[in-house]
């Protein structure tokens, strides 16, 4: 296919393992020399190079489906015009560049493919767009409410969801781990709240974090680690393009500190590094 992204980081040389897709085997029809399920990349033509090994044969009418696994680019990226050509083994044209279909005009399924999220190298960054936290009081030893102030960028955060399941880097329900929050002692099971009284119900997000055990409005703490982790409830959701506030309460230091760097990252489903 012509018009790809540099997949330089997915190469094992200019060698690419194939993958099956399915349950079919189809990878195996495809061969480097000797070697089956490879493919070559071609950098300077941006060129996946599938070629049949010896007495394979696609059959007319056939459906033959494989995998290649990449890594993207850091960048967002709108999804690029994709094409495949076929040549026989004495480099007669068969198929002359035939542009392939994206999911998103076949008909989408859902919203999440209907806006190409499915189509190839259709690239976002995945992260919060709006991320902040603040402290109540600064009084060393005084009890603390911390406020978590969240908007998801470019994807929901949600179980289960189709784009979880499309993104997916790790397993699990999605996980907001809060970490760098040194000093601060707080129990095992941690009460979530509205950040105020006096806060719009619509942003308030406490309810949408349970336990391990399916409690609402609750939190993982880990003294060691100083981490907090907000276990999404099974059923909810963080929609992309709104704001979510949480609070919950700490017992400060006892000694005067600077303020830590904290960051929040997302484990579970589509894995998010650590942002500040």
């Amino acid at each position: 296919s012509s018009d790809l992204l540099d997949l330089s980081s997915s190469e094992q040389g200019s060698l690419l393992s194939l993958a099956s897709l399915g349950g079919a085997a189809h990878h195996g029809l495809f061969c480097v020399g000797n070697d089956r399920r490879m493919a070559l990349w071609n950098r300077s033509s941006e060129e996946i190079v599938l070629s049949l090994c010896p007495a394979s044969t696609l059959v007319a009418g056939e459906v033959y489906q494989l995998a290649v696994e990449v890594v993207n680019p850091p960048q967002p990226l709108a999804a690029p015009l994709l094409s495949i050509s076929a040549v026989d083994r004495h480099g007669d044209v068969l198929l002359n560049w035939y542009p392939l279909a994206k999911p998103s005009s076949l008909g989408a399924a859902d919203t999440f493919t209907g806006e190409g999220y499915a189509d190839p190298f259709r690239l976002v960054l995945a992260g919060f767009s709006v991320r902040s936290i603040g402290q109540s009081t600064g009084l060393a030893s005084f009890s603390n409410t911390i406020s978590v102030t969240l908007g998801p960028g470019s994807l929901d955060v949600l179980e289960g969801s189709r784009q979880l399941s499309l993104f997916r880097s790790s397993t699990g329900p999605p996980v907001l781990v809060v970490s760098g929050l040194l000093g601060a002692s707080m129990s095992a099971e941690v009460n979530l709240m509205a950040p105020s009284p006096i806060a719009p119900s619509n942003l308030d997000a406490s309810a949408t974090f349970c336990s391990a055990s399916g409690v609402p409005k609750r939190a993982e703490w880990n003294q060691e680690t100083k981490e907090l982790r907000l276990r999404v409830c099974s059923g909810s959701a963080l929609l992309r393009g709104k704001v979510y506030v949480l609070a919950f309460e700490i017992l400060n230091p006892s000694s005067p500190q600077e303020s830590p760097e904290i960051s929040i990252a997302l484990e579970g489903g589509t894995r998010w590094v650590p942002a500040a």
